[in-house]
């Protein structure tokens, strides 16, 4: 299915701000390469933003590739995983997560479900977010429409999954996402978990 988008794929400032910030639990070290591998033409743009402000979505993809270029993969996901923490707790996301859990508790499907209706809190003109499950074991969240810019750069995607992945620390339960790119506008991000090991 092909879902046009116009306009420029952008990112809320709020969801960079809490990017950067999360820089600071990779480490010093770390957080002083990235910002260094960075433009600081870019830093500053992120800083000075208000949090209500749209930014170019190259910006994070050239923010996510520097981190994973710096620290690795396992750093990537750590860092996109913290920064979602962060964001769930930010005006623009609270709600929805109260939402969630009020209606479905601590369960990662019931989570999940709502992160559609938090997407456009955070993305604009890049695409829709769908829902699907089981209903038991497993969850996929379609990115229909995604931007060729998202749709080219796997570590991207892998740190979209990894922010989803964020799901699972709240519902205290182990998961993990797959992500595969069945058509060039399409990305599926697809959730399995199970009991946490004791």
């Amino acid at each position: 299915m092909l879902l046009r988008v116009t306009g420029v794929a952008e990112i809320r400032a709020s969801q960079m701000k809490a990017n950067l910030v999360s820089l600071s639990g990779l480490g010093p070290e770390v957080e002083r390469d990235v910002r260094a591998a960075l433009a600081s033409s870019i830093v500053s743009c992120v800083e000075e933003a208000t949090r209500v402000a749209w930014m170019p979505i190259e910006l994070d993809i050239e923010l996510t590739e520097t981190v994973a270029r710096c620290a690795g993969t396992q750093a990537l996901c750590d860092w996109s995983k913290d920064s979602m923490k962060k964001s769930l707790e930010s005006p623009f996301l609270k709600p929805v997560l109260d939402a969630a859990v009020a209606i479905f508790g601590l369960r990662p499907a019931g989570l999940l479900k709502f992160f559609p209706r938090g997407w456009g809190q955070v993305y604009r003109n890049c695409g829709e977010l769908s829902f699907s499950t089981d209903n038991r074991s497993w969850v996929e969240l379609h990115h229909i429409g995604a931007p060729a810019e998202v749709a080219r750069s796997t570590t991207y995607q892998r740190g979209v999954a990894a922010s989803f992945s964020a799901t699972f620390d709240i519902c205290r339960v182990d998961g993990a996402f797959d992500v595969s790119l069945p058509e060039p506008d399409r990305v599926v991000y697809r959730a399995r978990w199970g009991k946490r090991a004791a």
